[in-house]
């Protein structure tokens, strides 16, 4: 049964974005597409990956590190957003994504500013397996904005090899206290199991 006790949390600070992307259908790949060059450098010493998204169009934006990318529908939000995405560390920095043991904090405002944590349309979480790496033992846990839970996420095998997950609803990046790796295997095997 998953744990249902809620992580200490404590809403982090916006992130810092140096440039903003504009997305349109024209430029959008498939996160299977996405080529990465990092010259050796870590996904967080890259800095944070921007995009704005126009509610019309929709759009995309990808991890730094090429692992995941996230998709964003045409009429998810009303307004423009402004996503930044950057790799957390978990005792270091605030996050709201786990994926295969790695901290992202992914952070979405509308054009006034205002954090945005709902969407009226799920985003979709598509996840590239690293090679040699059997998807069946990627995780996704998401912090949920209304209990403050790193919950664990059920994925789907998509035909072409990668991961998917919707998300109707993703909490601000926050410091968490991480449960221990009992409790991440037992609530990821109650995931695997849920109908």
């Amino acid at each position: 049964m998953p744990s249902t006790a809620p992580l200490p949390l404590q809403l982090a600070p916006p992130l810092a974005s140096e440039s903003v992307n504009a997305i349109s259908p024209s430029q959008h790949q498939p996160a299977s597409a996405v080529e990465v060059q990092t010259n050796g450098a870590t996904a967080a010493e890259i800095g944070p990956v921007t995009a704005l998204i126009d509610p019309a169009l929709g759009g995309s934006i990808s991890s730094a590190d090429g692992l995941f990318s996230l998709q964003i529908p045409a009429a998810a939000y009303s307004d423009m957003l402004s996503l930044s995405l950057i790799a957390a560390g978990p005792s270091t920095a605030a996050a709201n994504l786990q994926i295969n043991g790695e901290f992202y904090a992914l952070q979405v405002l509308d054009s006034a500013g205002n954090l945005v944590t709902d969407f009226a349309q799920p985003l979709v979480l598509v996840i590239v397996p690293p090679p040699g790496v059997d998807s069946s033992t990627i995780t996704v846990a998401v912090l949920d904005p209304t209990s403050g839970v790193l919950a664990p996420q059920k994925l789907q095998l998509i035909p072409d090899g990668t991961l998917s997950v919707d998300l109707s609803s993703i909490a601000a990046p926050a410091y968490v206290q991480l449960p221990s790796a009992d409790t991440i295997t037992a609530d990821a095997a109650a995931v695997e199991s849920s109908p």
